[in-house]
């Protein structure tokens, strides 16, 4: 018996040691398996120190750098096609009778067929009011004009038309000579007028008359008007009798 319990305390001592030596924990150890929880002791927070940890704020990113906007090139309207312009050439209109002469004036007889603008010319050519000394302007009904005094740098007689209106007749003669027989049969054959009304137009600072024979007409006022009617057209260039200093337009209206 005695033998057997040696035995048998032989064989628990062998186990015991086997166990010992492969690593077995005593008896109320953990399993491996199991992780510890951390200690919540607080004499161990106690007499450990804090070490500080930085904490690392939110990290800014850089602001992204401002891009030059592209340097703008320089505008360049557009270029817009050139307006249309009618060709339009101021020409001298052909005129019978004395060349124009240092300190002379002179009467310019113009017809109305065709009615096209005309004037008379400060010497530039040019086609607009303020380069014109005086318009010859033809209206509905009119026979011609006699531009009256005209002074010899001013007597070139200028005129826009086109090639199919053809010009104007005109004649120029010594200012109150009158005209000749050859210029009443001239415009007797352009305008087909054998009588006419004579039309004087007054102004300020000038109050004239027309006198023919025993035939008188006279403004009473400033911008009145003088006329005498049913003139024959040889009268009317010829020996019509006209105010002094009268330096505008006389209208020649048929009868």
């Amino acid at each position: 018996m005695r033998r057997l319990l040696s035995r048998t305390a032989l064989a628990s001592l062998a186990l015991l040691s086997l166990l010992v030596t492969a690593g077995c924990g005593p008896i109320g150890a953990l399993d491996p398996s199991e992780s510890p929880s951390p200690s919540s002791s607080p004499s161990a927070d106690a007499t450990a120190t804090p070490v500080a940890t930085p904490t690392a704020g939110p990290t800014e990113s850089p602001a992204p750098a401002a891009t030059p906007a592209p340097a703008a090139e320089p505008r360049t309207p557009p270029t817009l096609p050139p307006r249309p312009m009618p060709s339009i050439t101021a020409t001298e209109v052909p005129t019978v009778g004395p060349e124009p002469q240092y300190g002379s004036r002179y009467d310019s007889l113009v017809t109305c067929d065709p009615g096209i603008p005309m004037w008379l010319d400060d010497g530039d050519g040019q086609y607009t009011g303020a380069s014109t000394d005086r318009w010859i302007a033809c209206e509905q009904g009119q026979v011609a004009i006699i531009a009256m005094s005209v002074r010899f740098e001013e007597a070139r007689l200028l005129t826009l038309y086109e090639e199919d209106l053809g010009v104007p007749l005109a004649h120029r003669t010594l200012t109150l000579t009158g005209f000749d027989a050859a210029a009443v049969d001239a415009v007797r054959a352009a305008t087909g007028a054998n009588e006419v009304d004579v039309r004087l137009s007054c102004y300020e600072g000038y109050i004239g008359f027309l006198e023919l024979g025993d035939r008188f007409a006279n403004c009473m006022e400033a911008y009145d008007v003088a006329t005498l009617t049913d003139v024959p057209l040889a009268d009317a260039l010829g020996d019509l009798g006209i105010g002094p200093s009268f330096e505008r337009n006389l209208d020649l209206l048929s009868s």
